[in-house]
């Protein structure tokens, strides 16, 4: 497993096409998202996903002003952002 984790952005937070495009990204690598939590102050939300994989578990977080971004382990990360972005 890699052991180097990353952050990478993956579009706008209010893309809720992208959502779902990578949504059916995690299903097709053989897993599943769930929703982890989602926090509302003011005119700011944070919405969180756990992604469990084959591979392991990933994080994709959707924060306004910030976009959606996926985390977790360097190699996972990448497959499934390019995974996401083709869908």
């Amino acid at each position: 497993m890699d052991s180097v984790q990353t952050t990478v952005e993956l579009g706008a937070e209010w893309d809720g096409k992208l959502v779902e495009r990578l949504r059916q990204a995690v299903i097709y690598s053989g897993g599943y998202m769930m929703l982890s939590s989602h926090d509302l102050g003011g005119s700011e939300e944070l919405i969180s996903y756990t992604i469990v994989l084959p591979e392991g578990e990933l994080e994709a977080v959707a924060e306004s002003h910030m976009g959606l971004r996926l985390s977790g382990p360097q190699t996972l990360v990448h497959k499934l952002a390019q995974a996401a972005r083709q869908a």
